[in-house]
């Protein structure tokens, strides 16, 4: 019995491996076994597709190939699609009753596989479906067969019901699952989605279901351009190129409903992908668990909303300094304290939503408006709070931690920005640092919401007229324009929507009142977006908004 478990005991992790031939060596032997009897063979090959060739042919012949068949083909459909087991064809033609959740054939593409043969057995779906969900890779062993083997024996947990999805002119339906896992395992995957939309929408709605053994589940968006550097496919944390190329979208760490304020939504161009990041725990001794997540997404034709939802995790900033960032094992409450600010920030953000989130040693999560000084302000958030935010508890839940929603919206200077504290309380095995693993701890706060330019800010004086952009829209390259006093010392720069400045475009005395520069975003390796083109000297500032678009 091939076994690869990764066990959980004692706070100590240990994997126990026998190795196996690759998982698509086996899936070539089913096709050869199911597919080859009369219609996938070199001299009637059904659909064009041959199968009783040479591993490295059929693997040619299959993966991101485009199918034959019109109608699947006009679907996006490849024979088989990586990462992607509803848009695999030659899946879904075996599917056949093995998971009724995948779009079943229509009459204009085919009958049913395999023809005057066995049927495909569920383990032998179930191992296919496995590969194709981690990329299809053509060596590797993506899953045990002892895992399915178990699972279909009987050791299988139940699965997450199916809820209902949106109509099909109000949204979609995501789903990523199942994920066997075995006991006592625990994991982390990231999937990238194609959303494959026929147009720019707005997304007012998002319904998030996932098993209770989940950790949590974050929708992604990728940064346009960046997508490429991704494999198809699960892929583990480590396995993401570095840098800023993804936004959060929705961050639950339970069943929720986001239901955005009237008025409001998340934009999704043309050609938005997703990135998919589901943490989950088999708490289960000994049974194989198969891990779901749902989202609902509803959606309203782009131009609807009056302003665009934004959302982000703020970490603490010390977290990778173990020195700094250390909850010894003595019983004893520690609190951490930061600072969340972008001091030159034009923006204010107007907070909806917010939430915190650390793992099993947090025991209270507090979050305060910073005042100008830098002292803390009103208090946002009671970390002791239940999850809905209606009554004090009397504790802190880390595993359900609460939500608070503002209406009206809780407007915050993003110049002054925030203040949030953790207390936790180790009575484990040994110090914990800061890792990934719900045997490590977190601290960070969720929050999502619109902006604002801080256009009323006393203590400075804007001044109009003299700082002028064009084209805008671009497409990257734009032409600027600005006056100030001859002599004046002017900072000329650029910032994202999160008040951080990513580059400058001149700083120094101006010699001559009038100046003109070009510019081209493109050249900075910046994504497609809003950004504030900002001029400050000594009688204060003023600023203008660049869209970079196709």
């Amino acid at each position: 019995m091939n076994k690869s478990y990764t066990l959980l005991l004692s706070g100590l992790a240990f994997t126990t491996s026998v190795f196996a031939q690759s998982t698509y060596a086996d899936i070539y032997n089913i096709f050869q076994a199911k597919c080859t009897g009369a219609c996938h063979t070199s001299t009637s090959p059904s659909g064009n597709l041959v199968l009783n060739g040479t591993q490295n042919a059929v693997y040619s012949a299959l993966v991101n190939v485009t199918p034959t068949n019109p109608a699947a083909a006009a679907k996006g459909n490849k024979r088989i699609a990586p990462g992607y087991p509803e848009r695999s064809f030659l899946f879904r033609k075996c599917n056949s009753s093995f998971d009724n959740y995948y779009e079943a054939l229509e009459s204009n593409e085919g009958a049913a596989m395999p023809q005057n043969q066995a049927a495909l057995t569920p383990q032998e779906m179930e191992k296919i479906r496995q590969w194709i969900y981690f990329g299809a890779p053509q060596t590797g062993v993506v899953i045990q067969d002892s895992t399915i083997n178990d699972f279909y024996a009987g050791q299988g947990m139940v699965p997450l019901p199916v809820p209902p999805a949106p109509n099909p002119n109000q949204g979609f339906q995501i789903r990523l699952g199942p994920i066997l896992l075995e006991p006592y395992r625990e994991v982390e995957y990231f999937k990238k989605h194609q959303l494959l939309l026929p147009d720019s929408l707005e997304v007012n709605r998002v319904e998030i279901f996932m098993n209770t053994q989940s950790h949590h589940y974050i929708i992604y968006k990728f940064n346009p351009g960046s997508s490429g550097s991704f494999p198809d496919g699960l892929r583990t944390p480590n396995q993401s190129p570095s840098g800023i190329v993804t936004t959060p979208v929705i961050i639950a760490q339970y069943n929720k409903d986001f239901v955005l304020p009237q008025g409001t939504a998340f934009k999704w161009p043309l050609g938005t992908t997703l990135d998919l990041n589901y943490h989950v725990i088999n708490y289960s001794a000994d049974s194989i668990f198969p891990a779901y997540t749902y989202a609902n997404v509803y959606t309203q034709p782009k131009g609807t909303a009056q302003h665009e939802m934004f959302s982000n995790l703020i970490l603490y900033s010390k977290y990778n300094n173990p020195a700094i960032f250390n909850i010894p094992n003595n019983g004893v409450n520690k609190t951490f304290t930061d600072t969340f600010a972008q001091p030159s920030s034009p923006y204010i953000m107007n907070l909806w939503q917010l939430s915190t989130h650390t793992h099993k040693w947090g025991r209270d999560y507090d979050v305060y408006k910073r005042n100008a000084d830098g002292t803390r302000g009103v208090q946002l958030y009671e970390g002791f709070y239940d999850i809905d935010y209606t009554f004090n508890q009397g504790y802190y839940d880390w595993a359900h931690p609460a939500v608070r929603e503002f209406d009206p919206l809780e407007p915050i200077f993003l110049k002054d920005g925030l203040i949030h504290e953790a207390v936790f309380n180790n009575t484990g095995s040994g110090t914990v640092f800061f890792g990934l693993t719900s045997n490590d701890e977190m601290m960070l706060i969720t929050v999502m919401y619109t902006l604002g330019l801080s256009t009323g800010e006393k203590e400075h004086t804007t001044f109009e007229n003299s700082l002028n952009v064009y084209p805008n829209p671009s497409s990257g390259k734009v032409q600027i324009e600005y006056a100030v006093t001859s002599g004046e010392l002017i900072d000329l720069s650029v910032y994202n929507i999160l008040g951080q400045k990513v580059f400058t475009i001149f700083s120094g005395q101006m010699n001559n009142g009038v100046q003109n520069a070009m510019f081209d975003l493109r050249s900075f390796g910046l994504p497609q977006g809003q950004y504030i083109l900002k001029m400050e000297h000594s009688k204060g500032f003023e600023t203008k908004k660049i869209i970079f678009t196709e």
